[in-house]
């Protein structure tokens, strides 16, 4: 774990994959606005990108990205998270990531993940075990 510059909070996160995600993380939820986006990356230094289709924003997200990487901004440099959320089980988990990434603009993302997981809460009741499989299938 490397520590931040404040020496603190740790800069990164290693995950039970190996894989590492930055700390702290650009959250997406009602951002429409490219611009701020745009600037959040570039000049204020995010790499961790938070959004989910539930968020409406995934085209948006993905204008912002491809005006960064054709700014300089290398695809392996930015953390990409996404999320599932409960209504589109029933659809597949593999289909929806598949359409998240097409509005992304993108060929995979760095995490992929169950956006609140509450299953047999929801409508339709879905519970957790059942997405799991699905969820394994977007890793490989």
């Amino acid at each position: 774990m490397k520590k931040s510059v404040a020496g603190k909070i740790p800069s990164t996160y290693k995950l039970a994959d190996g894989s590492i995600i930055p700390s702290i993380g650009l959250g997406t939820w009602l951002h429409q606005d490219g611009d701020s986006m745009y600037n959040a990356i570039m000049k204020a230094g995010y790499v961790h990108i938070d959004t989910a289709e539930a968020y409406k924003n995934l085209e948006c997200i993905g204008e912002v990205l491809k005006k960064c990487f054709a700014a300089g901004k290398k695809r392996e440099d930015i953390f990409i998270a996404t999320k599932i959320w409960h209504l589109s089980y029933k659809d597949g988990v593999p289909k929806n990531l598949k359409g998240q990434l097409k509005k992304l603009g993108l060929d995979y993302v760095d995490l992929f993940y169950i956006h609140w997981p509450i299953g047999f809460f929801a409508t339709p009741k879905c519970p957790v075990h059942k997405v799991w499989p699905g969820m394994e299938k977007c890793v490989e």
